[in-house]
């Protein structure tokens, strides 16, 4: 059984492939049940990657978002001062269920939160880039949710110390 992700920032598992008539046709759909929920919904098995859903990712993304994480975020100051503009940008990059690009999301804004007070707007999109990207790397490493907290946490209480030397 396969697990996946959705765009609109689920996590699923494929418990079933059940086939259903559609206009006189007999497709297979994806039967799938949300993780941390009793909801349950199907996607078309052909267009599941246009709906977004994706498998976990694999031992080599995982390394790529570490390293991802201990590289140093945006030093655009332009960008940096327009944090309307950088919000649009994080929830697009977000909304892209990219695991990579959330990765980039949770850097920035969690560099940038060690430098400045973040806006609300900003504390909500790290929060949800946190729990997205946990989330998934718990699963893909089948690790405790709490272990990849850790992880993330020991790269940036470095990264914040770095930055106030």
């Amino acid at each position: 059984v396969d697990v996946g992700e959705g765009p609109s920032l689920f996590r699923g598992e494929v418990t079933a492939i059940e086939k259903r008539q559609i206009g006189g046709d007999a497709k297979p759909f994806y039967i799938i049940q949300i993780c941390d929920s009793n909801m349950k919904f199907m996607v078309p098995a052909d267009g599941s990657s246009t709906a977004g859903v994706r498998t976990v990712v694999g031992t080599r993304e995982v390394k790529e978002i570490f390293r991802i994480l201990k590289t140093s975020g945006t030093s655009d100051k332009a960008d940096r001062k327009r944090w309307t503009k950088r919000c649009r940008r994080y929830m697009d990059m977000l909304r892209s269920g990219s695991a990579l690009q959330i990765a980039e999301v949770l850097r920035d804004l969690l560099s940038l939160s060690g430098q400045k007070e973040l806006s609300f707007a900003e504390k909500k999109i790290l929060e949800s880039a946190r729990t997205m990207l946990v989330k998934e790397l718990a699963i893909a490493s089948e690790k405790p949710v709490s272990a990849v907290n850790k992880a993330i946490d020991r790269i940036f209480c470095v990264k914040t110390k770095e930055l106030s030397q």
